[in-house]
């Protein structure tokens, strides 16, 4: 993304950014609509649940030859441009640390993983089980053009929290997990990272606590970024 894609906007609502609250039959909507965005290319009918910046993304990741089906995802990054990336990051990770710690307080199970990731989709700091980063090999580039739709990359496009769970994700490798993710804004409120926490999805996600429990979590991503 160009630089002028991150200009200053001040976070809004997190609540804007979340996935509508639906029950299952408009859950298996939405893995329809992608199942036959897949085969197709267009989406045959309306789905009330899927958001326009889900589908723009699904149509940009088809477009750059994203492979939904795909088993590993993310580019390998090297060595040398990891340290380069630690070096431009590592006073903002030091600031963020004790913040991200306060994700403990929070007595999570054992099935998290909460980074903090930089603009250019390399994560810079982690917490958490990282056993849920199977399909990612550690230190790679997670953007758009290499694990297809994700919260990360479209909070710090949109520029203010935002969800992708679920079958809202363009590569079904990433369909038994929620994403949430914060923008994270310099003193001149340009998009430098963003805060994910990723989570995998419980037996009912279409259920009405869930999608509470949902909201409730980006607001607190949305506040540590904003922090």
């Amino acid at each position: 993304m160009g630089e002028r894609d991150y200009e200053v906007r001040r976070i809004l609502d997190p609540r804007q950014g979340g996935a509508p609250a639906m029950g299952r039959s408009a859950w298996e909507a939405l893995a329809e609509a992608r199942r036959r965005f897949i085969a197709d290319g267009v989406l045959l009918a309306p789905c009330p649940t899927l958001r326009p910046e889900i589908a723009e993304s699904w149509d940009r990741c088809r477009s750059a030859g994203v492979d939904p089906d795909a088993t590993v995802l993310a580019v390998p990054l090297s060595d040398e441009d990891r340290r380069q990336v630690m070096a431009v990051y590592g006073g903002l990770v030091e600031a963020a640390r004790p913040l991200m710690g306060i994700i403990d307080d929070l007595h999570l199970a054992d099935d998290y993983i909460f980074e903090l990731v930089a603009r250019n989709g390399v994560t810079v700091l982690q917490l958490g089980n990282l056993v849920l980063h199977d399909v990612v090999a550690d230190g790679s580039i997670m953007n758009e053009p290499s694990m297809g739709t994700n919260a990360h990359t479209l909070c710090m496009r949109q520029k203010t929290p935002l969800s992708v769970v679920g079958p809202e994700h363009y590569c079904a490798a990433l369909h038994g997990l929620a994403a949430l993710a914060a923008p994270v804004f310099d003193k001149h409120g340009i998009v430098i990272a963003s805060l994910l926490l990723t989570q995998p999805l419980p037996a009912e996600p279409w259920s009405e606590d869930y999608q509470k429990l949902l909201s409730h979590a980006l607001g607190f991503i949305a506040s540590i970024a904003s922090a």
